[in-house]
């Protein structure tokens, strides 16, 4: 029986959805994860890595802006020696994945890129992706610029990337990675993860009621205030929407939600409580300006949820329009309204949806459908050493 490779592979953040992912690349090859920052400000989930057989370590880590530099990275590195090399495209961690670059490349070992990006959008300063006045656009345009130089340099080092989404393996074209590199595959949110609901929506608070349910971070690239907007333009009494999370832009989306009593907002919500608002919804909607992913589709699916999201969502490409859910363009309330409006009317179409949506769940709630790509980018990568 062959060796497994032996695999150094730096993340960004440890996030649960993934490790169980990493458990299962861990079966082919012998991971080594070392994640740059155990938690980031805006995520409140709980993290608990008992249980998983990959090696693993979180380097002690600075925040200098929106930057988090690793200064125990090289010693780690020069300390161990590997096959391959895997790395992250996370802008947030460019320091330390291009001394991991560096290292690998000095001991003529292969580098594997991991990469969600869809464009070069710098999304990090969220108020400023989106800001109209003229001095952050230029702003913005520098940061682009940087961006753009710092990913031409990340992409000419692997000698394979698993592109985790349709999106990204068409940026990954177009920024000149030939497709022979490319390894294609979905971003999907384990099943192990995800409560059983417990209480049915008949004998829940919202009973008889039309639920969309949008749930995730409160922030502006989210678009919940055109996902306000729109429902404000439809007249039907019997809809509840449910505005579940917590973030920065929590008190401005009350505001604008302040004169309709169908529109509630739920506080940072998980485990069964979570489970029962996605089984009682009748449309999860998820209104993003820009998102590599939105694990959120995966989820809702799982529980038989219907998904309105828009084309700026990796995960737009897990719906398929009539049959699992409704794609629409970002920024537009008046669209999303007409969407929201025929088919809460329609009751045969949306439970045709429903249908469609329970069928959904095999490939994009397994873990091994989430680490294929990346375990065939790393054998490949491996193959060529």
């Amino acid at each position: 029986m062959s060796k497994k490779l032996s695999v150094f592979f730096l993340h960004n953040v440890v996030s649960p959805y993934r490790l169980p992912v990493f458990e299962e690349i861990n079966k082919s090859v012998d991971l080594d994860v070392n994640f740059c920052v155990a938690r980031t400000s805006d995520r409140k989930w709980n993290i608990d890595l008992r249980g998983y057989s990959f090696k693993y370590r979180i380097l002690k880590s600075w925040r200098i802006g929106p930057f988090i530099v690793n200064p125990n990275l090289l010693s780690a590195l020069l300390q161990t020696s590997h096959d391959v090399y895997l790395v992250g495209d996370f802008p947030e961690t460019a320091v330390s994945t291009f001394i991991t670059v560096l290292v690998a490349k000095m001991r003529r070992k292969p580098v594997v890129l991991w990469s969600e990006t869809i464009d070069n959008r710098v999304i990090y300063y969220q108020n400023l992706a989106i800001s109209p006045k003229t001095s952050h656009r230029w702003l913005l345009a520098m940061l682009t610029g940087i961006i753009t130089t710092y990913r031409k340099l990340l992409l000419g080092a692997p000698t394979t990337v698993a592109a985790l989404s349709r999106n990204a393996y068409d940026f990954l074209l177009s920024q000149n990675v030939p497709a022979s590199k490319i390894i294609s595959g979905i971003q999907v949110y384990p099943s192990e993860l995800l409560a059983a609901s417990d209480t049915p929506k008949s004998d829940s608070p919202y009973a008889g009621r039309t639920v969309l349910l949008y749930l995730g971070y409160l922030n502006t690239l989210k678009g919940i205030d055109d996902l306000i907007a729109a429902v404000k333009q439809i007249s039907d009494t019997n809809i509840r929407l449910l505005i579940v999370g917590d973030g920065p832009q929590k008190q401005q989306l009350r505001d604008l939600a302040r004169e309709d009593s169908r529109i509630q907002f739920i506080g940072y919500t998980e485990g069964t409580a979570k489970a029962n608002l996605m089984s009682w919804a009748d449309l999860f909607i998820l209104p993003t300006l820009a998102d590599c992913w939105g694990m959120v589709v995966n989820e809702s699916l799982y529980y038989g949820a219907p998904v309105i999201v828009t084309t700026a969502a990796g995960s737009a490409e897990i719906i398929v329009n009539d049959v699992n859910g409704k794609t629409v363009a970002p920024g537009d309330p008046q669209a999303l309204a007409a969407v929201i409006c025929a088919l809460t009317k329609d009751k045969r179409s949306l439970d045709a949806l429903k249908n469609g949506a329970a069928k959904t769940t095999s490939n994009i709630t397994d873990s091994r459908v989430g680490a294929k790509p990346l375990i065939e980018a790393i054998i490949r990568a491996g193959a060529v050493s």
